[in-house]
Protein backbone atom coordinates (compact mmCIF):
# COMPACT_ATOMS: atom_id res chain seq x y z
CA UNK A 1 0.00 0.00 0.00
CA UNK A 2 1.05 3.27 -0.93
CA UNK A 3 1.53 6.02 1.68
CA UNK A 4 1.07 9.73 1.97
CA UNK A 5 1.85 12.55 4.28
CA UNK A 6 0.09 15.56 3.94
CA UNK A 7 1.73 19.19 4.90
CA UNK A 8 -0.07 22.23 6.11
CA UNK A 9 -0.75 25.23 7.90
CA UNK A 10 -4.51 26.04 7.51
CA UNK A 11 -7.81 25.24 7.43
CA UNK A 12 -6.79 21.86 6.08
CA UNK A 13 -10.10 21.59 3.64
CA UNK A 14 -7.81 20.15 0.99
CA UNK A 15 -6.14 17.93 3.85
CA UNK A 16 -9.39 17.00 4.50
CA UNK A 17 -10.88 15.99 1.08
CA UNK A 18 -7.84 13.70 0.51
CA UNK A 19 -8.14 11.96 3.71
CA UNK A 20 -11.87 11.52 2.81
CA UNK A 21 -11.52 10.28 -0.79
CA UNK A 22 -12.16 7.26 -1.54
CA UNK A 23 -9.12 7.55 -3.39
CA UNK A 24 -10.35 6.75 -7.27
CA UNK A 25 -10.71 2.98 -5.39
CA UNK A 26 -6.64 3.53 -5.21
CA UNK A 27 -5.50 1.93 -1.83
CA UNK A 28 -3.16 4.57 -0.43
CA UNK A 29 -3.15 5.45 3.40
CA UNK A 30 -2.35 9.23 4.91
CA UNK A 31 -0.25 8.00 7.47
CA UNK A 32 0.34 11.75 9.15
CA UNK A 33 0.34 14.66 8.76
CA UNK A 34 2.77 17.89 9.49
CA UNK A 35 1.28 21.41 10.71
CA UNK A 36 3.84 24.51 10.61
CA UNK A 37 1.36 26.37 12.63
CA UNK A 38 -0.24 25.23 15.89
CA UNK A 39 -3.13 26.75 15.72
CA UNK A 40 -4.38 25.82 12.31
CA UNK A 41 -7.96 24.43 12.23
CA UNK A 42 -6.30 21.57 10.00
CA UNK A 43 -5.17 19.90 13.03
CA UNK A 44 -8.62 18.71 13.93
CA UNK A 45 -9.71 17.54 10.94
CA UNK A 46 -6.58 15.61 10.65
CA UNK A 47 -7.01 14.09 14.24
CA UNK A 48 -10.99 13.68 14.24
CA UNK A 49 -10.34 11.31 11.04
CA UNK A 50 -7.42 9.41 12.87
CA UNK A 51 -5.00 10.98 11.38
CA UNK A 52 -1.20 11.61 13.64
CA UNK A 53 -0.79 15.18 13.51
CA UNK A 54 3.05 16.59 14.11
CA UNK A 55 3.42 20.24 14.63
CA UNK A 56 6.44 21.88 13.38
CA UNK A 57 5.57 25.25 14.03
CA UNK A 58 7.22 28.11 12.24
CA UNK A 59 7.52 30.80 14.62
CA UNK A 60 9.15 28.55 16.87
CA UNK A 61 12.47 28.69 14.65
CA UNK A 62 14.75 32.23 14.31
CA UNK A 63 15.04 31.27 10.59
CA UNK A 64 13.80 29.20 7.50
CA UNK A 65 16.49 27.14 7.47
CA UNK A 66 16.51 26.48 10.90
CA UNK A 67 12.88 25.50 10.48
CA UNK A 68 13.62 23.03 6.87
CA UNK A 69 16.03 21.28 9.57
CA UNK A 70 13.88 20.50 11.82
CA UNK A 71 10.55 19.62 9.22
CA UNK A 72 13.21 17.43 7.60
CA UNK A 73 13.81 15.30 11.01
CA UNK A 74 10.49 15.38 11.49
CA UNK A 75 9.94 13.54 7.98
CA UNK A 76 12.40 11.06 8.68
CA UNK A 77 9.94 9.68 11.51
CA UNK A 78 7.66 8.25 8.83
CA UNK A 79 7.40 6.04 6.38
CA UNK A 80 5.70 7.22 3.03
CA UNK A 81 5.97 7.27 -0.59
CA UNK A 82 4.79 10.80 -1.34
CA UNK A 83 4.47 14.20 0.46
CA UNK A 84 1.58 16.35 -0.42
CA UNK A 85 1.32 20.23 -0.03
CA UNK A 86 -2.24 20.96 1.39
CA UNK A 87 -2.05 24.38 1.92
CA UNK A 88 1.14 24.42 3.09
CA UNK A 89 1.97 27.76 3.39
CA UNK A 90 6.11 27.97 3.68
CA UNK A 91 8.57 29.27 1.29
CA UNK A 92 11.67 26.21 1.83
CA UNK A 93 15.20 26.56 1.60
CA UNK A 94 17.94 24.78 -0.46
CA UNK A 95 17.97 22.66 2.74
CA UNK A 96 15.16 20.92 2.11
CA UNK A 97 15.63 19.80 -1.66
CA UNK A 98 19.51 18.03 -0.99
CA UNK A 99 17.32 14.80 0.34
CA UNK A 100 15.38 13.49 -3.08
CA UNK A 101 11.60 13.51 -1.92
CA UNK A 102 8.69 13.23 -4.37
CA UNK A 103 6.44 16.23 -3.79
CA UNK A 104 3.38 17.47 -4.92
CA UNK A 105 1.38 21.10 -4.48
CA UNK A 106 -1.89 22.48 -5.70
CA UNK A 107 -1.71 26.29 -6.67
CA UNK A 108 -5.22 28.84 -6.86
CA UNK A 109 -3.99 30.05 -10.19
CA UNK A 110 -3.25 28.67 -13.59
CA UNK A 111 0.32 28.69 -13.63
CA UNK A 112 2.68 30.53 -14.73
CA UNK A 113 0.20 32.94 -13.72
CA UNK A 114 0.34 34.23 -9.77
CA UNK A 115 3.21 32.26 -8.65
CA UNK A 116 3.41 32.61 -5.19
CA UNK A 117 1.77 34.24 -2.12
CA UNK A 118 -1.87 35.82 -2.39
CA UNK A 119 -2.66 34.05 -5.76
CA UNK A 120 -6.27 33.35 -5.26
CA UNK A 121 -6.41 37.01 -4.24
CA UNK A 122 -4.18 38.42 -7.00
CA UNK A 123 -6.48 36.36 -10.02
CA UNK A 124 -9.40 37.73 -8.27
CA UNK A 125 -7.99 40.84 -8.70
CA UNK A 126 -6.18 40.85 -12.24
CA UNK A 127 -7.95 42.04 -15.56
CA UNK A 128 -7.76 38.70 -17.25
CA UNK A 129 -10.13 36.96 -15.14
CA UNK A 130 -8.96 33.50 -16.49
CA UNK A 131 -8.64 31.44 -13.23
CA UNK A 132 -8.44 28.01 -11.99
CA UNK A 133 -5.75 25.63 -10.33
CA UNK A 134 -2.76 24.19 -10.88
CA UNK A 135 -1.45 20.75 -9.55
CA UNK A 136 2.60 20.32 -9.58
CA UNK A 137 5.46 18.57 -8.80
CA UNK A 138 7.13 20.80 -5.60
CA UNK A 139 10.93 22.20 -6.76
CA UNK A 140 13.77 24.34 -5.05
CA UNK A 141 12.06 27.10 -7.11
CA UNK A 142 8.51 28.22 -6.19
CA UNK A 143 6.09 27.58 -8.37
CA UNK A 144 8.40 26.10 -10.92
CA UNK A 145 8.38 21.86 -10.91
CA UNK A 146 6.83 20.73 -13.68
CA UNK A 147 2.79 20.89 -13.74
CA UNK A 148 0.74 17.37 -13.50
CA UNK A 149 -2.66 19.28 -14.82
CA UNK A 150 -4.28 22.26 -14.86
CA UNK A 151 -8.07 23.19 -14.30
CA UNK A 152 -9.14 26.49 -15.67
CA UNK A 153 -12.43 27.84 -13.44
CA UNK A 154 -13.53 30.07 -16.21
CA UNK A 155 -14.13 33.82 -15.85
CA UNK A 156 -15.67 35.49 -13.26
CA UNK A 157 -19.02 36.50 -13.61
CA UNK A 158 -19.76 40.39 -13.42
CA UNK A 159 -20.38 40.61 -10.05
CA UNK A 160 -19.04 38.16 -8.33
CA UNK A 161 -17.40 38.55 -4.98
CA UNK A 162 -14.22 37.05 -3.59
CA UNK A 163 -15.89 34.55 -1.21
CA UNK A 164 -17.80 33.53 -4.07
CA UNK A 165 -14.46 32.97 -6.13
CA UNK A 166 -12.56 31.59 -3.53
CA UNK A 167 -15.80 29.03 -2.37
CA UNK A 168 -15.70 27.77 -6.87
CA UNK A 169 -11.73 27.63 -6.29
CA UNK A 170 -12.10 25.53 -3.56
CA UNK A 171 -14.58 23.17 -5.04
CA UNK A 172 -12.50 22.50 -7.82
CA UNK A 173 -9.43 21.72 -5.44
CA UNK A 174 -11.65 19.58 -3.69
CA UNK A 175 -12.60 17.46 -6.54
CA UNK A 176 -9.38 17.68 -8.45
CA UNK A 177 -6.34 16.98 -5.87
CA UNK A 178 -7.93 13.46 -4.33
CA UNK A 179 -7.93 12.39 -7.95
CA UNK A 180 -4.96 13.29 -9.15
CA UNK A 181 -2.66 11.79 -6.25
CA UNK A 182 -4.67 9.01 -6.75
CA UNK A 183 -3.49 8.66 -10.21
CA UNK A 184 0.39 9.71 -9.31
CA UNK A 185 0.33 6.61 -6.80
CA UNK A 186 -1.25 3.79 -9.06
Amino acid sequence: MKKIIILFSGNGTNLEKIIDSDHNHVDYEVVGAIASNSVCKGIKRAEDRGVPVSIVDSVQYKDRLSFDIALSQKLQEYDYDLIVFAGFMRILTQFFFTQERKIVNIHPSVLPAFKGYKALRRSFNSETKDTGISIHWVTKELDEGKIIKTVPLGKLTKDETYDEFKERIQQLEHKTYPEVIANLIL
